[in-house]
């Protein structure tokens, strides 16, 4: 998508398009929320705080899977 479309600079484009696939991942439970946020170079509260306003909320599993997640943590 050509960046003069929405009126953004390409890296700004690239930045939003890379959320909301990673918001996707999480979604549809192939990527945890702090992967997510690695890979788009967000904090982990940085990105619950994008997820929110896109709708996604911040725990939506089971106990188990969030001390899988919780492993995974730095």
């Amino acid at each position: 998508m050509p960046a003069d479309a929405v009126g953004e600079s390409t890296d700004e484009l690239a930045r939003r398009l890379a959320l909301l696939w990673a918001l996707d991942e999480v979604r549809q439970g192939r990527i945890t929320r702090l992967r997510a946020a690695k890979l788009v170079g967000l904090s982990p509260d940085e990105f619950l705080r994008q997820a929110s306003n896109h709708g996604l909320d911040a725990i939506d599993h089971d106990l188990c899977d969030f001390r899988r997640e919780l492993t995974d943590a730095p």
